[in-house]
């Protein structure tokens, strides 16, 4: 078995532009037990123009948008404090935003799907806003309910509205398959999982457009253009190792070190990402006869925080019904180190449990 090749029989060059996201600024994966009162010079925009389409929601219309608390913001909510019996001050305090923020799911088009949108880009999430809750905002939905200790739910409800309007505090998390990565998509664990590792410490990666169903020119980029592969039949079929995920992250600006699954777990209660190396087969999700995966081989998983008991890892052999934000445990995580079959004593080449992950410096 080659090292993090997924040889399944029959399965089948961009510059690099980085832009910014937001970082996370408090303890990771946690979630707010009440709203923040948003008003006055100190509110973000994103905070700001989602109270607004909040507001038109509710039917309270302003003549235009405005990216600060300015006094016709001030007004609107007061309006709209008066009609709902709430406390007038037209600060958006915890009360109002609560009678704001309705429950949202899967296939509703409002402006309060604009107003998650808004949001969400505030997390790291997307790049582009809409009224519709369709696929990504689906899949951005659960990836930030991971990040942040809740349940992956297939809707927005007051404690998801809770983290949205709260502090940044963990990296953008977006489950991604290789399957569909090209003509190397069995050998491309390590470019997907770096794509999610990169994406969540705040890199946007070449060619990703913030869906994750076009993942694909994304993952190709890291492979053949940031880690330098040659795109032939004979490389295609081969895993990568240490030093191309190290070559990967060089072209983002960023330097790694070489260690192992107890530095990724350290690394993941910090809320800094980082990619493990291991055994496929033994992550609970990949055995039986629906998974990719039909007995031992060497993987490289996104493990991209911790949400106070489990850490949350994103694997690139997904299947569409498993392809989200995993919760393992620690003991699961140190077995998938610890087994992984491209390792055994006096091989040259591959690296031991103890020095099989890629920590970002």
């Amino acid at each position: 078995m080659k090292r993090r090749s997924l040889l399944l029989g029959g399965l089948g060059a961009v510059a690099a532009g980085v832009l910014a996201v937001p970082q996370a600024t408090a303890a990771p994966n946690q979630h707010p037990s009440s709203f923040s009162s948003i008003s006055g010079e100190d509110a973000g925009p994103d905070d700001v123009h989602a109270v607004q389409y909040l507001l038109l929601r509710a039917g309270i219309t302003q003549p235009v948008f405005y990216p600060t608390y300015t006094r016709a913001v001030y007004e609107s909510v007061r309006t709209f404090q008066k009609a709902r019996g709430l406390t007038v001050t037209g600060r958006c305090d915890a009360n109002t935003l609560a009678a704001l923020c309705v429950t949202v799911q899967g296939g509703d088009r409002s402006y309060a799907v604009t107003a998650l949108d808004m949001l969400l880009d505030k997390h790291g999430y997307r790049t582009h806003t809409s009224t519709l809750y369709g696929t990504q905002t689906d899949r951005d939905v659960r990836g930030l309910q991971a990040g942040h200790a809740l349940p992956q739910e297939a809707y927005v409800d007051i404690a998801t509205w809770k983290v949205l309007f709260g502090p940044v505090t963990s990296g953008p998390m977006f489950p991604m398959m290789q399957e569909g990565t090209g003509a190397a998509q069995w050998a491309n664990c390590g470019p997907t999982s770096l794509c999610m590792v990169l994406l969540n410490r705040g890199k946007i990666p070449a060619q990703w457009n913030g869906l994750t169903a076009d993942r694909s020119a994304a993952v190709q980029a890291l492979r053949y253009t940031a880690m330098h592969l040659a795109n032939t039949a004979s490389r295609n079929s081969r895993g990568t190792e240490f030093p191309d995920l190290n070559r990967g992250l060089s072209h983002y600006g960023l330097s790694s070190w070489h260690g192992g699954i107890a530095s990724t777990l350290a690394y993941a209660r910090a809320g800094k990402s980082s990619i493990a190396g291991g055994n496929a087969y033994a992550l609970s999700w990949n055995r039986g006869s629906s998974s990719y995966v039909h007995g031992p081989v060497s993987h490289w998983v996104a493990v991209l925080g911790y949400d106070g008991s489990r850490y949350l890892v994103g694997d690139p052999i997904a299947t569409p019904s498993n392809d989200v934000i995993h919760r393992v445990t620690e003991q699961e995580l140190r077995t998938y180190a610890s087994t992984n079959p491209g390792w055994y004593p006096g091989h040259p080449t591959m690296s031991p449990p103890w020095q099989n992950s890629v920590l970002v410096r």
